[in-house]
């Protein structure tokens, strides 16, 4: 591993990471400079946000240029889209109303200096996906690096374990006592330092995912128990989404190893694959009797089943969407409402007491409320050309591609109940690195034979 790093790492990588730095400094700042009981506790005036958006557009600038002059200039198109995109996110914010009213709820005022923070933390952003799908993916030779970001992934939803462990015990504790109706109250999921439980839920989902794409690329038995680890550590978040899709991406990766390896050990996988088969039909049926008979059996079980089944948030988020499209109504389909300033009105137009930028729970929905159908055009156009590598990456490395498909697939179908496309670029960065990892070892082959 030290000699992968000594061999890998450039001293242009440090630009990334600090512009990198300055793009979280930004996305933070504009959640706690909105809605901070006292913004002028938030010491960043317009001069420190222009030298920090300055300092993080020449770090990307400098890691770009150093890295095109090594590995060669990224896709002409994607760099002609990317640029096309930015410019019309930067209007979209540009003709953002400075008042905007909504049906009863209280007039909505954008000053010019919260534009200014949003365009900064736009560019910085688009600049950030820029380098990691379209230069950074074009870095490596070997699939080490993987191995490596995953590591890095467990890390970090083990440290925001190990703070909720110690911060928040007695929490955890009480409500698991709750879920399973030792006790009367109320749940209250952990939220680490993380900004809600649901946010915890997909960290810890990251966990399983990443442990399902490290087993894709190198198989070791520990990545079994890395992914079920985490994936009991969702159950204390309340985060119905990540419980569904972690037990989705683990049962559907199991049995698919067992399916391509049963010529290997054809008398293992078949006891294997009946006890799993068996366990999941019960499973499902089990679930089933509980849920008909109405707490009659096993009491403890049904109260945990009711409280995952709720639809009461499935309703709030419908409930968004609706007013998502009606302030759509009032002009900004083309090139939307602006990034950050539609956040904004959504947020004064569900309640003008929530402590953070309210998302429209669906990527599609607030892609389109942040910048119009250009930049929806954009992403789907981003996510079919992920397929089509995904088929070019499968033809040649089925077991590898599966475990990244199932992964990307997972959070795609995370975006419909929560705006989190960011977290799905880091499936999809997989995926390039992947891709262009097999076209230099063609090219290399091609190279030998001739």
């Amino acid at each position: 591993m030290h000699q992968w790093f000594k061999n890998t790492f450039r001293w242009t990588d440090l630009a990334l990471l600090i512009g990198f730095v300055i793009f979280v400094i930004f996305a933070s700042y504009g959640q706690l400079y909105m809605y901070h009981q006292d913004p002028t506790d938030i010491n960043l005036s317009l001069g420190v946000a222009t030298l920090l958006f300055i300092a993080g557009l020449i770090s990307y600038m400098l890691f770009i240029h150093g890295s095109c002059k090594k590995d060669g200039l990224p896709n002409k198109w994607a760099t002609i889209i990317f640029i096309a995109v930015l410019a019309i996110g930067l209007i979209s914010i540009h003709e953002a109303p400075n008042s905007f009213d909504f049906r009863d709820k209280a007039t909505i005022v954008i000053t010019d200096f919260s534009k200014v923070i949003f365009a900064f933390d736009f560019v910085m952003m688009m600049l950030f996906i820029y380098s990691a799908l379209f230069i950074f993916s074009k870095r490596f030779k070997t699939y080490n690096f993987i191995l490596f970001f995953s590591y890095l992934a467990y890390a970090f939803c083990l440290t925001v374990l190990i703070y909720s462990y110690i911060t928040e015990f007695d929490r955890i504790i009480n409500y698991f006592q709750v879920l399973f109706a030792y006790k009367e109250g109320s749940l209250t999921p952990a939220v680490s330092f993380i900004i809600n439980s649901n946010s915890v839920g997909m960290v810890m989902l990251i966990g399983v995912l990443m442990a399902i794409v490290s087993h894709s690329i190198k198989p070791r038995w520990g990545h079994y128990p890395i992914a079920i680890f985490f994936y009991l550590n969702m159950s204390f978040t309340h985060c119905r989404g990540s419980l569904f899709l972690g037990t989705f991406a683990i049962i559907v990766f199991i049995f698919y190893r067992m399916i391509v390896s049963f010529k290997e050990n054809k008398k293992r996988n078949t006891i294997l694959l009946s006890v799993y088969s068996s366990l999941l039909i019960a499973a499902i049926v089990m679930v089933i009797v509980i849920l008909a008979l109405n707490g009659a059996f096993l009491p403890h079980l049904h109260h945990a089943l009711s409280a995952i089944t709720n639809t009461g948030t499935l309703n709030s988020r419908v409930e968004i969407y609706k007013i998502s499209f009606a302030i759509l109504e009032k002009g900004g389909w083309v090139i939307g409402k602006g990034f950050g300033p539609f956040n904004l009105i959504l947020t004064y137009a569900v309640g003008p007491y929530t402590p953070y930028l309210v998302p429209a729970h669906n990527s599609f929905i607030n892609i389109l409320g942040n910048g119009g159908i250009v930049h929806l055009a954009a992403y789907i156009a981003l996510l079919a050309y992920t397929v089509y590598i995904n088929i070019k990456v499968f033809k040649k490395s089925p077991k590898i591609a599966f475990g990244l498909a199932l992964s990307t697939l997972s959070y795609f179908i995370y975006t419909f109940i929560e705006t989190i496309q960011y977290i799905l670029y880091l499936y999809i960065f997989l995926l390039f690195v992947v891709y262009d990892i097999q076209k230099k070892n063609e090219a290399k082959l091609s190279e030998i034979s001739q």
